[in-house]
Formats: C-alpha cells, sequence, structure tokens
C-alpha cells in the first residue's frame, strides 16, 4: 500500500482551523516519554482556555510521565473509503491539576466525565505549537504526485 495518495491534495490549515477541528473531536492521541521511550496513548480530552484538559488519577502511569514535560497530542478524522480528512498536532508543555478546589473547577466546567473517587486529577497541555493538515480530492486528478498547498515556493 503506498504510503502517499498522489491524486489528493494536502492543505496546511491555519491556527484557527486547527482550533476549529480540536474542538469536534474529543479523542486524541497524546505521546509522551515513559521511562525514556516513547509512548503513544488514547485520551479523551477538551479544550479550555487555550489549553488540553486530559482527566485522569494521580498515582497513574501516565499522569506521573507526562508531569512538566513537553507533550503532543495528535488529533485526525480520516475517512477510508474517500481517503479524505485531516489531522492536528498540538505541542506544549504539560501540568499535573490536582488540587480539589481546581479538580472540581474543572468538572464544573462540564467538559469532560472525569473519573470518581480520590485522587482525581487533570493533565493540562498549554497550547504551544499547533498545526494541521487537510487531505482532500482536487477538482482534477493531477498527473504527478501529490499537491501540497501552504507551504512557501521553494526555489
Amino acid at each position: 500500500m503506498p504510503t502517499t495518495d498522489e491524486d489528493r491534495i494536502v492543505d496546511v490549515l491555519d491556527e484557527a482551523e486547527c482550533r476549529r477541528l480540536l474542538g469536534t473531536a474529543g479523542i486524541g492521541r497524546l505521546g509522551f516519554t515513559d521511562g525514556a521511550l516513547p509512548a503513544i496513548v488514547p485520551v479523551s480530552f477538551a479544550l479550555h482556555d487555550g489549553s488540553v484538559l486530559i482527566p485522569g488519577r494521580l498515582g497513574n502511569r501516565i499522569v506521573d510521565a507526562v508531569r512538566r514535560t513537553v507533550v503532543v497530542l495528535g488529533v485526525d478524522a480520516y475517512d477510508g473509503e474517500t481517503r479524505t480528512g485531516w489531522g492536528v498536532t498540538v505541542v506544549g508543555p504539560s501540568r499535573v491539576v490536582s488540587d480539589p478546589a481546581h479538580v472540581l473547577a474543572h468538572d464544573r466546567l462540564g467538559l469532560l466525565s472525569p473519573p470518581s473517587g480520590p485522587g482525581r486529577c487533570y493533565i493540562a497541555v498549554q497550547i504551544g505549537l499547533l498545526s494541521g493538515w487537510r487531505m482532500r480530492l482536487p477538482a482534477v486528478l493531477p498527473s504527478a504526485g501529490p499537491v501540497v498547498t501552504g507551504y512557501p515556493a521553494q526555489a
């Protein structure tokens, strides 16, 4: 199976469209370092005040691994039949919100269904770098190679 679709156009998304698309999804993949090795896990998330909030529980291996580190969140949607879709990547510093008053305040926002019981927390990822792409069908099929739009022309 080829790794690129020569009959598709890839558009680079602006920040506003990346944020809009992030708001349409509730599941993404959190990338981080765990014991000096890369790790990627599915997570539920919500956007709030320039951050991505991910529910967690204190003592959880993921929560412990991401505390005060730079992480990545990948979110996408892809139609396998038409081979079109989009992807958004967030890179930023993370912190664990574990103060009960702050956790309760985040709960009251109603953005996520946090785990119940003691040790509830949120992983807050500040949106630092934000990038995205959309793969679409061209109006007319190109004759050679994929077309990428949104990047400056190369000399």
